[in-house]
């Protein structure tokens, strides 16, 4: 998170991760990191890490991290990436681009057919 931090000069102001992350000094150390910590706790949380959980930045980027997996979901499983046969972090990035372009041509697919499908209509209804 660091590294990403100054990648981008310090512009990213809530970050939220599974629960499998979370340990106390995960948690201090995304704090002094980010405004908003969304890392859960396993099991039932304690009262201090209800409190911080209760406000409204947290709720926020929990719900922005459950979108960002359903992105990842649809990205792996609607374009054939559940596994990467290619090698080395060059072949993974090179598949990664790939799902991401096969994402942009089903996306595109889409409105091209409401396109042709309202122009028909227009025909249609003026015929």
């Amino acid at each position: 998170m660091r590294a990403l931090q100054r990648r981008v000069k310090n512009k990213i102001k809530a970050a939220s991760f599974d629960q499998g992350f979370y340990t106390p000094e995960n948690l201090k150390g995304l704090q002094k990191i980010v405004e908003t910590a969304g890392l859960p706790p396993k099991g039932r949380p304690r009262e201090e890490v209800k409190e911080h959980q209760n406000t409204p930045a947290y709720r926020a980027a929990r719900r922005r991290h459950a979108g960002i997996e359903s992105a990842i979901h649809a990205l792996v499983w609607g374009n054939g990436l559940a596994r990467c046969p290619d090698k080395g972090i060059d072949g993974y990035r090179r598949y990664v681009a790939l799902g991401i372009v096969g994402g942009n041509l089903q996306t595109l697919g889409v409105i091209l057919l409401k396109r042709a499908r309202r122009a028909a209509e227009r025909l249609r209804m003026a015929a």
